[in-house]
């Protein structure tokens, strides 16, 4: 190639270079072809050329990094790995003018990709061989060179090679520690394995000071930029990979002293200093008493409460992932909650502050005990904090939390004065026909229940009390906005988290709610309705007691659902959540009382209406009829449903026989139709779940079942070409009726699938 100044001929090499591209990345080219090929270097002459067509050094770089990618193989391309390696280098003091001259970022950020690509083709000696032959340090040198930069563009283009060496030297690292040396050789081996790298990751880090650091011009909390937050769960990610070689404390240790040293810091200084402190403490064991976390915790506690807000939501962020580390050590636990609470006012920091205190209160249950009233009387006072709806549930679920750990009668009383707070606002929000916040009531009293864990030893739960205080008000408002599909998903949602928290002692509001939800069902016909039903069979169908309530609760919804909205296959398409939810129910009672369900009146419609729906492609809706078939098929076979079908199991197999008897032959003639194309290939695991469990139950009728669909397979195209052979059917059929297990079964549909593609 010869240089030109021609706009042309910048085109012409540029399709050059991408042919060159191409052919090095789908051709095994040897490598005597390569070295001898002038091409293969001639992009280097661009990239040296700073006033280069942009279009032009694009394409170059694509062509150095598509040679670098095959040097990846350097046993067979050692001599091209060479030769490319001392072009690269050359490349840098190019970089570097790049960088001084500004308006030349572009390339540079090119080169950044040339200088990565080598990184990762040499990354495996750079793990096991490091400073030796293509493991020399150099090209990662070279990198930390891009990193000093303060790009972010040239950050997330090299993300991926330090993912990749993390992963290398843990994996040398777990050879080295689970091997068989003996156990006084294996600490020094590991210094061996992880001592090169460790200046590396220190040096990363202290560039992330600076490439952390938000504009000073920004407002908010640090997430509220969504483009600051997606590089920063990036480099969280990275960082949390990387930690184990220098240790997380000894880089928390780092970080801390760069923010204490060196003069006055701005605040977005020490807010970048904080972010990295806090990805370093996800490493930091409860039970460590490193003077550097108490160091860290009084510069923490010491931030002027009018310092800029970002600075203090990543200092409560730094609290939140100390958690682990505060139950092992209490006693700092009432400055760090007064350091919160005294912020929680600000604006935009409530929900960060509540949220910590949620994290708090999680990990150190029994030890926030003492604390207990404190954060009461924050509930008490949310209003005048104007504290927000999100931040108000992370309140009450952190005070859910240590109720759980709270005596009976304290329990008791704490769950009813929390609910009645909210109960205030739900009545108002509902009087006023405001549909956001009952929703968001709603959402407030669900959050005290669902982290509320008692350990109910000693007869009825303490909170029964209060749910059951608070039904009349629940089911005046289902039946009042039950046209409100919004306002009934929270509604189930509450309910759901009440029934689960009570257990057994919610057996009194069983009969009343299925009362509710059944009118309510025949008005609306949402599906959280049979979502909330099959949480009351999972918790109530072992209580004989309960049984008629839930069977004829099944029969009502089976007869609605079946008429209004599965009707037909179109019907099954057009309301795929409903079919989600209403097949889970019934999974529900084939996994609990099995014969309730078999035994009602619509099995049979249930069954049809499931066979059609064994092609959907909607994959919720296809697992929860497979799952019912699966289920339906080893009810009276399997032990694991001997328990619900004591002394019932012969009438349980008779009426199992008759079903399949009648339907066996459209349950495998749909399943293979789905083998041959008619859902998408990432279903037909749940279809394979559904033959094997035929072929454990009834082997002899599944040949013949087997053998009458395989016959109704097109064989040609409408045009006349083979599809399948008679010869890969009698594979098929022989693999089908003789796996080992359902693995097997899924290989053999998916085999099979893949000759209708």
């Amino acid at each position: 190639m010869h240089k030109s100044a021609g706009s042309l001929d910048d085109s012409v090499k540029s399709l050059c270079f991408q042919c060159t591209s191409s052919w090095l990345r789908m051709c095994n080219v040897p490598e005597s072809t390569l070295t001898q090929c002038q091409i293969i270097m001639a992009p280097f002459e661009v990239l040296k050329d700073i006033e280069a067509d942009n279009k032009l050094y694009e394409a170059a770089c694509d062509c150095v990094c598509s040679a670098l990618y095959v040097c990846e193989h350097t046993a067979e391309y050692s001599n091209l790995a060479l030769a490319l390696t001392r072009k690269v280098l050359q490349l840098v003091n190019v970089f570097l003018t790049c960088i001084a001259a500004e308006d030349t970022i572009d390339k540079a950020e090119e080169l950044c990709r040339v200088f990565t690509e080598m990184a990762e083709s040499f990354l495996e000696h750079i793990a096991n061989t490091p400073g030796e032959g293509f493991g020399d340090l150099v090209s990662v040198q070279i990198l930390l060179k891009c990193l000093e930069t303060g790009s972010v563009p040239m950050a997330k283009i090299m993300l991926n090679f330090w993912f990749r060496l993390s992963e290398e030297v843990f994996r040398r690292k777990e050879t080295v520690e689970y091997g068989p040396n003996a156990s006084e050789l294996k600490a020094q081996q590991i210094e061996d394995v992880l001592s090169p790298y460790r200046p590396i990751i220190q040096e990363v880090v202290h560039h992330l000071i600076k490439l952390m650091q938000l504009e000073t011009e920004h407002t908010g909390v640090s997430t509220s930029n969504s483009d600051v937050k997606e590089f920063r769960t990036d480099i969280f990610d990275m960082i949390r990979d990387l930690a184990f070689i220098n240790g997380s404390i000894n880089l928390l240790a780092y970080v801390f002293k760069s923010m204490v040293e060196g003069g006055q810091k701005s605040w977005h200084q020490v807010e970048a200093h904080l972010w990295l402190i806090e990805t370093m403490c996800v490493g930091v064991k409860p039970e460590d008493d490193n003077p550097v976390l108490l160091e860290v915790l009084k510069a923490l506690l010491s931030i002027d409460p009018v310092a800029h807000v970002a600075l203090q939501s990543t200092a409560l962020g730094v609290l939140s992932e100390l958690a682990r580390w505060f139950n092992q050590h209490p006693d700092y636990l009432g400055n760090v909650l007064t350091f919160i609470c005294s912020r929680a006012h600000v604006a935009g920091l409530g929900l960060p502050c509540m949220s910590t205190v949620c994290d708090l209160a999680e990990a150190c249950q029994d030890n926030m005990i003492p604390h207990f009233d404190a954060l009461l009387q924050v509930a008490a006072q949310k209003d005048l904090l104007n504290l927000d709806t999100p931040a108000v549930i992370q309140l009450l679920s952190a005070l859910g939390f240590i109720i759980g750990k709270l005596s009976r009668e304290a329990a008791e009383a704490a769950v009813q004065q929390l609910v009645q707070q909210e109960v205030v606002g739900l009545e108002a929000a509902a009087n006023a026909r405001n549909m956001t916040s009952i929703v968001q009531y709603l959402d407030r009293i669900a959050a005290i229940f669902k982290n509320i864990t008692y350990a109910n030893k000693d007869g009825v739960h303490p909170c029964q009390s209060v749910v059951l205080g608070l039904w009349p008000l629940l089911s005046t408002l289902g039946t009042e906005f039950v046209a409100e599909g919004n306002v009934m998903e929270h509604w189930c949602r509450l309910i759901r988290f009440c029934l689960r928290l009570l257990e057994s002692s919610g057996k009194p509001l069983l009969s009343p709610l299925l009362l509710v939800l059944v009118n309510m069902y025949d008005q609306q016909q949402h599906s959280a309705f049979l979502y909330l039903a099959s949480v009351c069979v999972d918790l109530f169908a072992t209580d004989q007691e309960c049984v008629p309530f839930l069977t004829d609760m099944m029969s009502h919804f089976s007869n609605r659902v079946l008429a209004a909205h599965l009707a037909s296959y179109q019907d099954l398409v057009n309301n795929p959540h409903t079919v989600d939810d209403y097949y889970r129910l019934c999974v529900r009672f084939m996994q609990n009382i099995p014969l309730s369900l078999i035994q009602l009146p619509c099995m049979g419609s249930i069954v049809n209406r499931a066979l059609a729906g064994m092609v959907l492609q909607h994959r919720e809706a296809a697992a929860s009829i497979s799952r019912f078939f699966t289920d339906l098929i080893r009810c009276a076979s399997d032990s694991a449903y001997a328990s619900h079908s004591a002394g019932h199991a012969d009438e349980l197999k008779r009426h199992l026989d008759v079903l399949l008897q009648e339907n066996g032959a459209a349950l495998v003639s749909q399943v293979i139709q789905a083998s041959c194309g008619a859902v998408p290939y990432h279903l037909l695991n749940l279809h394979a779940d559904v033959l094997y469990a035929l072929l454990c139950v009834a082997p002899v009728p599944l040949t013949r079942w087997l053998q009458q669909a395989l016959g109704g397979v097109q064989r040609t195209t409408m045009t006349g070409l083979q599809i399948v052979t008679e010869e890969q059917l009698g594979t098929f059929y022989t693999s089908l009726t003789s796996v080992s297990g359902s693995r097997a079964m899924r290989c053999a549909l998916q085999e099979f699938y893949s000759l209708f593609r």
